[in-house]
C-alpha cells in the first residue's frame, strides 16, 4: 500500500509539471485592447461604421470581464452591446443586453450616472417599438433616479424625450410642463433648438398656427450651423401658409423646404405641398406630388429592405464569429490535452522504467486516451458540419421570406389596380347615365363631345386590362402552364379569366375590368368550372390554390 501510494504520488507531480512546462497553443484571433481601451477603439469602429467589428469587441470584452468578475467593465460591455444592436433594429437582443447591464448595476452599486443611462436606453427601446406606456414607464423612473442625483444634465435630457412622448400620446397639456423644467436644467449657453422644435409640433398638432408660426421663425433665426430643423420648420410653415390662404407665401415655404427637409421628413413635406396644391386648385401639381409619395415610399421600402437585409448579414456574421471561437477554444484544449498526454506518457515511462508491470498499464490508458481524443474530433467535425448545414438552412429560408413577401407586395398592388380600374370603369358609366339623363333636343356640342370621349375612354381600356393580365401573369408566371398541363381544352381566355380568379377578386371587380355584365361572368366562371371538372363554381378558387400547393 506504501509503495502504491507513492506511485501515485509521484504521478501527480508529473501531471503537475507536464501542465506547467507544456506549450501554450495561440488562440488565432486577432490581439485587441482590454478593458475601457477596448471599449473605446468598438466605440471608434461604431462611428466608423464598422457595426460588426463593434459587436465583436464589446462581445469579447464582456466575456473577458464576466471571467475576470470585472462587474464595472461588463457592465459597461453591455450596455455598448445593446446600443449597438438597437442602431440594428434587434429590439430583443438589445433588451436582453440592456437587462445584464441593468442587473449587474444593481447587484454592484455601480453608481445613478450607470443606472440612468441603462434605463434611458431601455425606455428608447420601447419607443422605437410604439410602446410609449412602457417608454413613459421606464423614463420616468430614469428621471427619478437623476432627480435624486440631482444630475441637471439627465434631467434636461429626459424632460425633453417626457415632452416628446406626450405628443406621441395626445397629451399636449403636459408638454409645457416638460419642456420649462428642461429649460431651468439646461446647461448656460446650450441651444435650445430641440426644445422648440417639440413645442412646434405640439403647436402643429393642436392647430395653433399663431404659435406654430412663430416657433418655426425662432427656429430658423438660429444660425445654419446650429443643427437646427430647417426643413421641418419650412414645412410648417408650408402647411399654415395654405391652411390660410396665402398662396404666394406658401409657394416660397415650398421651395424652401424642397431644399432643406431631411430623408426622414420627405413623405410628410409631399403630403403637405400636395394639399396646399390641391387648395389652391393646382390639381395636376397636387397629383404630382402625391405621385412623388407614392415612389418616395416605395423607395422607402427598399431602402429599409436592404438595411434589413444588412443588419440580418451583420448579425449572421457576429454568430460565425461566435461559433468559431468556441470552436478554436475546443481546438485549443484538444490540443493542449494531446501535449499533456505525450508529456505525461514520456516522463512517466523514465521515472517508473524499473516498474515494467506499469509500463504496460500505463500504455493502455495512453491508447485509450488516444482513442477518446479521436473519437472527441470525429464528434467535433461531425458537430461542425451539422452547424454549417444549419446556417445554409438558415440563409435559404431568409431569401425565400424576402421572395414571399415581394410576392404579396405585387399581389397587393395586383388588387389596388384592380380596384382602381373597376372604379374608373364605374364612375364612367354613371357619368355617361347622368349625360343621357340631362340631354335636350338642342343637344350641346361640347357634352355631345364629352359623351364620345367617356364612351371611348370606358371602351378602349384594353391597354390596361392587358397590362393588369401582364402584371397577374408575373406574379404567378407558372399559371397558364399549370392549368394547361392539366387541362389542355382550355381557352387563352379561360386562362385569363381564372387568372383574375386566383387574386381572388369578385365578379363585379372582373365584370368591371373586362366591361361585361356581371351575370356574364358568373355564367363563365360555371362553364369553366364545368371544363376542370368541378362540381361547383364555388369550389373554383380553392382548386386554383391546391393546384399552386400541388405543383410547389
Amino acid at each position: 500500500m506504501v509503495r502504491l501510494y507513492s506511485i501515485k504520488t509521484l504521478f501527480n507531480v508529473v501531471w503537475t509539471l507536464c501542465l506547467l512546462c507544456c506549450p501554450t497553443v495561440s488562440s488565432g484571433k486577432d490581439t485587441i485592447p482590454t478593458g475601457l481601451e477596448g471599449i473605446e477603439l468598438g466605440e471608434v469602429k461604431y462611428g466608423e461604421g464598422d457595426v460588426a467589428g463593434a459587436l465583436k469587441i464589446f462581445m469579447d470584452i464582456a466575456h473577458e470581464a464576466d471571467d475576470r468578475h470585472d462587474t464595472a467593465l461588463a457592465c459597461l460591455a453591455y450596455y455598448n452591446i445593446g446600443v449597438t444592436y438597437f442602431s440594428l433594429y434587434s429590439n430583443v437582443e438589445a433588451i436582453q443586453n440592456f437587462q445584464k447591464a441593468y442587473d449587474l448595476c444593481l447587484r454592484n452599486n455601480l453608481g445613478s450616472g450607470r443606472e440612468t443611462e441603462i434605463i434611458g436606453g431601455i425606455s428608447g427601446v420601447f419607443f422605437q417599438l410604439g410602446n410609449y406606456s412602457k417608454a413613459k414607464q421606464m423614463l420616468s423612473k430614469a428621471l427619478a433616479v437623476a432627480q435624486s442625483n440631482n444630475d441637471s444634465v439627465m434631467i434636461s435630457t429626459f424632460t425633453a424625450d417626457m415632452a416628446l412622448l406626450c405628443n406621441k400620446t395626445g397629451d399636449f397639456d403636459s408638454v409645457p410642463h416638460w419642456l420649462d423644467m428642461s429649460r431651468r436644467y439646461l446647461r448656460p449657453g446650450k441651444p435650445t433648438i430641440n426644445l422648440l422644435e417639440i413645442a412646434a409640433e405640439t403647436a402643429m398638432k393642436q392647430k395653433n398656427y399663431t404659435r406654430a408660426e412663430q416657433l418655426c421663425n425662432e427656429i430658423l433665426s438660429y444660425p445654419t450651423d446650429a443643427g437646427a430643423n430647417r426643413g421641418l420648420a419650412y414645412t410648417y410653415l408650408l402647411c399654415i401658409a395654405g391652411e390660410k390662404g396665402h398662396w404666394t407665401e406658401a409657394l416660397e415655404y415650398e421651395k424652401k423646404a424642397a431644399a432643406e427637409v431631411s430623408l426622414g421628413l420627405k413623405i410628410y413635406y409631399f403630403q403637405v405641398a400636395a394639399k396646399t396644391h390641391e387648395d389652391m386648385g393646382d390639381y395636376r401639381g397636387a397629383s404630382a406630388l402625391k405621385d412623388s409619395v407614392m415612389t418616395y415610399k416605395d423607395s422607402l421600402e427598399t431602402i429599409n429592405n436592404r438595411q434589413l437585409l444588412d443588419n440580418e448579414n451583420i448579425k449572421f456574421e457576429v454568430m460565425k464569429y461566435q461559433l468559431e471561437a468556441e470552436r478554436m477554444l475546443a481546438r485549443q484544449k484538444s490540443r493542449t490535452a494531446v501535449w499533456i498526454s505525450i508529456a505525461t506518457a514520456f516522463l512517466f515511462l523514465l521515472v517508473i522504467l524499473a516498474l515494467l508491470w506499469r509500463q504496460q498499464q500505463q500504455r493502455h490508458r495512453t491508447q485509450q486516451q488516444m482513442l477518446a481524443l479521436r473519437l472527441e474530433k470525429e464528434h467535433k467535425e461531425k458537430e461542425l458540419a451539422e452547424e454549417r448545414i444549419y446556417e445554409t438552412e438558415l440563409v435559404a429560408r431568409h431569401k425565400h421570406e424576402i421572395l414571399q413577401k415581394e410576392i404579396e407586395r405585387q399581389n397587393t398592388q395586383l388588387q389596388a389596380n384592380a380596384m382602381f380600374v373597376s372604379s374608373r370603369n364605374q364612375l364612367i358609366e354613371d357619368l355617361l347615365k347622368y349625360i343621357d339623363n340631362i340631354k335636350s333636343e338642342d343637344d350641346l356640342p361640347e357634352i355631345r363631345n364629352l359623351r364620345k370621349h367617356l364612351g371611348r375612354m370606358l371602351g378602349n381600356d384594353s391597354k390596361d386590362r392587358e397590362e393588369f393580365m401582364m402584371n397577374v401573369e408575373a406574379a404567378d408566371p407558372d399559371l397558364s402552364r399549370r392549368l394547361l398541363a392539366a387541362h389542355p381544352d382550355l381557352l387563352q381566355s379561360d386562362i385569363k379569366f381564372l387568372g383574375y380568379i386566383k387574386m381572388n377578386m369578385s365578379m363585379k371587380e372582373i365584370a368591371a375590368i373586362l366591361n361585361v355584365n356581371p351575370d356574364s361572368c358568373k355564367r363563365r366562371k360555371i362553364r369553366i368550372s364545368k371544363k376542370l371538372g368541378l362540381a361547383s363554381s364555388a369550389d373554383l378558387y380553392a382548386y386554383l390554390l391546391h393546384l399552386s400547393d400541388k405543383e410547389g
